[in-house]
């Protein structure tokens, strides 16, 4: 069950339809952070069941979506950025 559901997220994921916490579309930092998460407690599972092929790939595929998260979700230069002095 563990691995279908990661399998679910890869296939599916890091970007969502409408995200429950935001309820729009897109990158939600909070979400990101389960979805890491979740593959890495899939890949040790996977592990756990001896195949160290699936647990290489989810957590390269954790890599990967850790690395992405500021520039999914970091917003430069936009009018509130502006109001309050910061760059974003």
């Amino acid at each position: 069950m563990v691995l279908k559901a990661a399998s679910f997220l890869v296939r599916n994921g890091p970007v969502t339809q409408q995200d429950r916490w935001e309820e729009e579309p897109g990158y939600s930092p909070f979400t990101l952070a389960v979805e890491v998460s979740a593959l890495l407690n899939a890949a040790d599972f996977a592990e756990d069941a001896k195949d160290a092929d699936v647990a290489k790939f989810l957590r390269e595929m954790a890599d990967i979506w850790n690395e992405g998260i500021e520039r999914w979700t970091y917003i430069q230069d936009t009018e509130l950025s502006r109001a309050v002095g910061v760059d974003g």
